[in-house]
């Protein structure tokens, strides 16, 4: 695949992984400011009513 909006990793899905690319970005200083940091959800959150009634439990 070729998308010059998308950058395709090589590496399995696995903690030894993730500790190779975490140990990358420490080195090269690329840092989240988690104070400001919004997580970007695919889905919107939605908060929604319970449908049980919470007398029957």
């Amino acid at each position: 695949m070729n998308n010059s909006n998308a950058r395709y990793i090589d590496k399995l899905n696995s903690a030894a992984s993730l500790g190779e690319l975490a140990y990358r970005k420490f080195v090269n200083k690329d840092f989240e400011d988690i104070a400001y940091f919004e997580p970007n959800y695919l889905k919107e959150f939605l908060v929604l009513k319970s449908k049980k009634n919470p007398l029957l439990l």
